[in-house]
């Protein structure tokens, strides 16, 4: 659900990167990583290394990645370690479990949906230890929502350029707008995101002097207006 909520309002990629990032730590696992696949090409979003990211973009390790074989399968949410994967006699794909290792990518939970022409988008959360995994239950039909807006929202993004005011707006201050215009208080959105009151206020404090508002219901009226929540 808390990707949900990050896809509706975070205002552009960085920012969501960085919230998916502290979403994967609070949630017990490393980092994440977001595939896009095409017909003939692969795009990607991760807080993994860099290297990792342009050596598997480059050297196309989408098309030998065992967790991509998997999701194409069963095509539902699913858990996953290194070790579970044949590896005898493939040169490519020894190389990239080599590479997953020495970044700590050595298991995960992967949700993989359809994004129409036959292509698939899959979201990964992983992590250094197989335990971080125990007692993992997962609702399909939530994940695969999460994962097919998360993908919505990246392709909105990629589409337009930011204008300064989306730019400017901050993922929680987006989200405590979002909140605040539909209709909960300040301390019921403290309570959902784990945040103090305080917190909550001077995000929404925030919001509204980049919206330029005098008041609260001005700001959440500006940025429902221009689409920014």
């Amino acid at each position: 659900m808390r990707i949900i909520d990050l896809a509706s309002s975070s205002p552009d990629v960085e920012e969501l990167k960085r919230e998916l990032g502290r979403v994967a730590r609070r949630a017990g696992f490393d980092n994440f990583v977001y595939l896009n696949l095409h017909a003939s090409s692969a795009e990607m979003m991760s807080n993994v290394a860099t290297n990792w990211q342009q050596r598997y973009l480059l050297e196309d390790w989408s098309l030998s990645d065992p967790v991509l074989r998997a999701g194409r399968r069963c095509m539902r949410a699913f858990t996953w370690n290194l070790d579970e994967f044949q590896v005898a006699g493939r040169r490519r794909m020894e190389d990239q479990l080599l590479a997953a290792r020495d970044h700590g990518l050595n298991c995960g939970l992967s949700v993989p949906v359809r994004i129409g022409f036959g292509h698939l988008a899959i979201f990964s959360f992983t992590a250094r230890e197989h335990e971080r995994l125990a007692g993992r239950h997962v609702d399909d039909l939530v994940a695969a929502t999460a994962i097919a807006q998360l993908h919505c929202c990246l392709r909105g993004k990629a589409m337009r350029k930011p204008s300064r005011s989306v730019s400017s707006l901050t993922p929680r201050q987006a989200l405590c707008l979002r909140w605040t215009a539909e209709g909960k208080t300040m301390q019921d959105i403290a309570t959902m995101e784990e945040m103090t009151h305080a917190t909550v206020a001077f995000h929404l404090n925030k919001a509204r002097k980049v919206l330029d508002a005098g008041t609260l219901p001005q700001a959440t009226a500006i940025a429902t207006r221009f689409g920014l929540i």
